[in-house]
């Protein structure tokens, strides 16, 4: 979630009505694999996440390049 400024928070608000900040946002892949139950999604986030790392500390880098490469190549 981006910070807001004053005057975009009043717009999205009051003049368009599409102030979404706090809806949640569900992809259609994660919500048909894990359902709507916020603790699995929690936990399949979380995994996917710990096998990320691990892939990236075999490798021999770091996490945060494994993410930027790999959002490069996608």
């Amino acid at each position: 979630m981006t910070a807001l400024s004053p005057h975009s928070f009043f717009a999205a608000v009051f003049l368009t009505r599409r102030f979404t900040a706090f809806r949640k946002n569900i992809p259609p892949s994660w919500e048909k694999r894990f359902g709507n139950n916020e603790a699995i999604r929690a936990l399949g986030s979380f995994g996917g996440t710990a096998l990320m790392m691990f892939g990236a500390r075999m490798a021999g880098g770091c996490a945060s390049g494994h993410i930027l490469s790999g959002a490069l190549q996608i």
